[in-house]
């Protein structure tokens, strides 16, 4: 555990923290993605060699309890939270899973239309959810860039899904706080700039 001091500017060790993570208590070898809820007292850790994800309970010491394991798609690569309807996306080889996060236990149930298909012709790599305008973003490995209209359920309605290859080699993803720009991290071309237009 490490802490931030504002007095001297600087981030130092505090008292050793550890915990096992994964469906057998272990630390997971392939932890492919976390996300924290908004309201900073659960984190979304997402296990791609398990097909799990795992839901922590934050003390306000940040010391973590894990309070259960959910099954997800095949090889989960990274997740996404939108605040606005309280869901969970996870992406993976199945497409895009959503699941409702109870704000209270932390629980996930998934949504009823979940998985939601893609169009990649390769695994899904990165996904993040616009800070405005309602809109996810998922992109797979082989730079195939989709979007979808998040619905007030949770629930996702394709915009654009032509699944069209953009890059060779995507890593990662962000969107700008406007949520009309994103920048593409691949391995080949570096960094790609795409601005989306609704």
């Amino acid at each position: 555990r490490w802490s931030w001091s504002d007095a001297t500017g600087s981030l130092g060790p505090t008292s050793p923290l550890s915990f096992g993570l994964g469906g057998n208590g272990a630390s997971s070898c392939c932890d492919s993605a976390m996300v924290l809820h908004p309201d900073g007292v659960w984190l979304y850790v997402v296990h791609n060699d398990s097909n799990l994800v795992e839901v922590l309970e934050l003390a306000g010491d940040g010391t973590p309890t894990s309070i259960g394991l959910w099954s997800v798609g095949d090889a989960p690569s990274d997740a996404a939270f939108d605040p606005a309807s309280g869901t969970l996306y996870v992406i993976s080889n199945d497409g895009i899973e959503a699941f409702s996060a109870d704000p209270f236990t932390g629980d996930l149930t998934e949504l009823s239309n979940s998985p939601y298909a893609i169009a990649a012709s390769s695994g899904l790599r990165d996904v993040v959810v616009s800070p405005v305008d309602n809109v996810l973003f998922a992109v797979s490995f082989n730079g195939s860039l989709e979007a979808f209209t998040i619905l007030a359920s949770g629930g996702l309605l394709p915009i654009d899904a032509t699944g069209n290859p953009l890059a060779s080699r995507v890593m990662e993803m962000v969107v700008t706080p406007a949520g009309d720009e994103l920048f593409l991290r691949d391995l080949d071309q570096g960094i790609l700039y795409v601005q989306w237009d609704e």
